[in-house]
């Protein structure tokens, strides 16, 4: 980011494109994994299963960072003795490890800027009889704790200059922002949805364009794709279900940069297995070429 923005320092954030991974803590997941709190019973049943499922992501959160990720999506839930981890349908790890790697890496890199953004895992919050208002509240007293000075407050403004000025390299998602989630299994569902959102993008928020399948879970896992599933393959079964998603990935972002369509944060599962983050960055280096637009 300090390379590419050092001269354009009063460029909003909302208007560079910025690599993000969708549950991005959920790389931990395995077949041995606790299950998550609140979660669904037939989810305690079948771990091994589920596992192969939950996991959207191979390299843990420092690695994300190394390789290029600037947007993080972390669920959050409490266990049975009140300790933070991060969890889909299964517990991946704590949210400390998650921390202690985003502040490792931001201090290794003090001008790259992290956006982060958290909630309560789904399951847990279904569990909670007031919705997780409280398990918000201590989520991000533990966070902004952790952080402290190294918070700049959310903005839909915030430029590279507001952090660098002030020695910053976070901002956590507090506020409202344009979140493209298809909801969809299927390439056309997933390709339609973007496709019509990104064209009405206008740049006046920051935006996340979610490349992601949302499979459908009553009798998914169970009936339609069963034999994807095992816990000891290096490749799990959503990793094989979006293989054709995947594949098209980067041709719906390069059609959509052409376009002059406005991206900003792009998530996606299982990054690494495609050039993703070569992309969005040739994307910025295009549009130093052409003229920022403030």
């Amino acid at each position: 980011m300090y390379e590419l923005y050092k001269n354009y320092p009063q460029t909003p954030i909302r208007n560079v494109v910025i690599p993000g991974t969708h549950e991005s803590g959920s790389y931990g997941i395995s077949w041995i994994s606790a299950a998550e709190p609140g979660e669904r019973t037939s989810y305690a049943t079948s771990k091994p299963l589920v596992a192969t499922w939950a996991k959207t992501q191979f390299l843990n959160v420092y690695q994300q960072l190394e390789h290029g990720i600037r947007y993080l999506d972390l669920r959050i839930a409490f266990d049975d003795k009140q300790r933070a981890v991060i969890a889909h349908g299964l517990v991946s790890t704590s949210l400390n490890t998650v921390l202690k790697d985003i502040r490792k890496f931001s201090i290794a890199h003090p001008k790259e800027i992290i956006l982060l953004r958290y909630t309560l895992s789904s399951d847990y919050t279904s569990s909670l009889p007031d919705g997780g208002t409280s398990e918000t509240s201590r989520a991000t007293q533990l966070i902004t704790q952790y952080f402290g000075s190294q918070i700049l407050n959310f903005s839909q403004d915030a430029t590279f200059n507001d952090f660098w000025s002030q020695n910053k390299s976070i901002m956590i998602f507090i506020d409202s922002y344009n979140g493209y989630w298809p909801n969809c299994y299927t390439l056309h569902g997933v390709e339609s949805f973007l496709d019509r959102h990104v064209q009405g993008n206008i740049g006046d928020m920051i935006s996340d364009t979610q490349l992601i399948y949302t499979p459908p879970t009553k009798g998914f896992f169970f009936v339609e794709n069963t034999y994807w599933a095992s816990p000891f393959l290096q490749e799990n079964s959503l990793s094989k279900y979006s293989t054709d998603l995947r594949a098209r990935t980067l041709q719906m972002l390069r059609g959509w940069h052409s376009r002059g369509y406005i991206l900003n944060v792009v998530t996606t599962d299982f990054f690494d297995k495609i050039p993703f983050v070569e992309t969005l960055l040739q994307f910025n280096k295009d549009k130093l070429r052409q003229g920022l637009p403030f």
